[in-house]
């Protein structure tokens, strides 16, 4: 694993992305500072998700520089891509937890499979972190008998686990009513706040960029540049 200078926690050079052998993204260019929310927007097709893929390792890009919490994914081989996830939280648009788990359940298999060794460290972590986002009381709780909005905040404190440099948020809000997708942005502004954690969070939702404003970035006609 190549460990970079560290002046970004995303640092994009002249990326180039393809998916199926079309071109979808050219001449990428972005710099995502230290504790900095960003959000990045496009139509459907236009590279967003693939562009999240490839910040994540999933994807890989043709050409250009690529650089996540200091280390270049274009040179990552073997178990290199697995450490590298460790120092960055992901949200996706499906959630992906284990329904038939408790919340408990969910979020230890995370730190086991990230080496967390010892039970009452694991213990202590999940009890901070789930007080962190108001969920203690559901520590018990079978995730298939949360509401919506509950489920995506177990999610955010999935990504929270292994306290990470930034967290990548993939239509956090899109399945969520309006008080529940407020709710999350007032957690992840707090999340930015007091931890500094950064965060760069895909959307189609321009009610909650009205909301909650911040930098904004397009994914149009191949082209990736910032909202005016």
């Amino acid at each position: 694993m190549v460990i970079m200078k560290r002046d970004a926690v995303i640092r994009i050079e002249d990326v180039e992305l393809e998916k199926k052998g079309h071109v979808i993204l050219k001449d990428l260019n972005y710099v995502h500072s230290f504790g900095a929310l960003t959000y990045v927007v496009g139509a459907t097709g236009s590279g967003k998700s693939t562009l999240l893929k490839s910040l994540y390792g999933q994807h890989k890009i043709s050409r250009g520089r690529l650089e996540v919490a200091g280390v270049q994914l274009n040179e990552l081989v073997g178990d290199e891509l697995s450490n590298f996830r460790r120092k960055i939280g992901m949200i996706f648009q499906e959630m992906h937890l284990f329904e038939d788990w408790t919340c408990y359940q969910n979020l230890d298999f995370v730190l086991r499979a990230t080496d967390w060794r010892k039970d009452v460290e694991r213990q202590a972590r999940i009890f901070e972190v789930l007080s962190s986002i108001g969920l203690t009381d559901h520590k018990e709780s079978y995730v298939a008998s949360l509401s919506g909005g509950q489920k995506q905040k177990l999610a955010v404190a999935r990504a929270l686990l292994n306290n990470p440099e930034i967290i990548l948020a993939d239509e956090p809000t899109a399945f969520l009513d309006h008080a529940s997708a407020d709710e999350l942005m007032y957690l992840f502004h707090r999340i930015n706040s007091e931890l500094g954690t950064a965060l760069l969070i895909v959307t189609h939702d321009d009610r909650i960029i009205n909301k909650f404003p911040a930098r904004v970035f397009e994914c149009k006609e191949g082209r990736f540049t910032e909202r005016r």
